[in-house]
């Protein structure tokens, strides 16, 4: 993103925004502190609860929220741009952040992966 900016919402594809949602982000960025620089809703994130008889996968829907939706993301890129620089001044942030993740979760899976490991690894980031 350039560098010229200091804010901005990331929406997935499939997302937009109607009414007063500009609003709504905008608002959700100015409740951060001086160390957030990510809001997200909750996902009822997916968990493998057995396998069928074929031995695919029966995932379910746990009954509390599992991590980040990350289809939309508010950011704000100053804090996010100092933090990354410290944390991981060698690699792109997200590499670090994936270094942090468990075996067998440490390649990219989408961006909702990458957005989990980060406020499961640094939960202080998160509005």
């Amino acid at each position: 993103l350039p560098h010229q900016l200091a804010s901005v919402a990331l929406l997935d594809a499939d997302t937009y925004c109607v009414l007063d949602c500009a609003t709504e982000l905008q608002r959700a960025l100015g409740k951060m502190n001086s160390m957030q620089f990510v809001a997200a809703s909750r996902t009822g994130a997916r968990r493998l609860a057995g396998r069928t008889p074929s031995g695919g996968a029966r995932l379910s829907i746990p009954p509390r929220s599992e991590g980040i939706n990350s289809g939309v993301l508010v950011l704000n890129l100053t804090v996010f741009r100092a933090f990354a620089a410290i944390m991981c001044p060698e690699a792109p942030w997200w590499v670090c952040v994936l270094r942090k993740a468990p075996r067998g979760y440490r390649s990219v899976g989408g961006d909702q992966s990458v957005w989990n490991q980060l406020i499961l690894s640094y939960p202080h980031v998160w509005l």
